[in-house]
């Protein structure tokens, strides 16, 4: 059974060298471990959570989709996700508890 490893980033801009050194650099190199299944996110729903601007936030959130296939997110071997496009996810969880 693969080890399965969940990792976003919020949609707040484009990735810079430090998103890069601290968490793709080895997310794309889990990929390439048979004994690994990664599930890479943009996390827009989070960026949400401080001051945003509704156009730019779709516009970070494509950007930061292209940065990573540009570093290399190879979508034959990982699942890439856009947070507010799976409703079962933190949508859906935050109405059930707050009822």
């Amino acid at each position: 059974m693969k080890k399965r490893i969940f990792s976003g980033i919020r949609a707040t801009g484009r990735l810079h060298v430090g998103n890069y050194l601290g968490a793709v650099k080895g997310m794309l190199e889990l990929q390439d471990n048979p004994e690994y299944e990664m599930q890479f996110s943009v996390v827009d729903v989070h960026a949400m959570t401080t001051p945003y601007d509704k156009g730019g936030l779709r516009d970070a959130t494509y950007n930061v989709v292209l940065d990573y296939l540009a570093c290399g997110l190879d979508p034959e071997k990982s699942i890439l996700l856009v947070q507010s496009k799976v409703a079962d996810l933190h949508s859906e969880l935050c109405f059930t508890f707050l009822r």
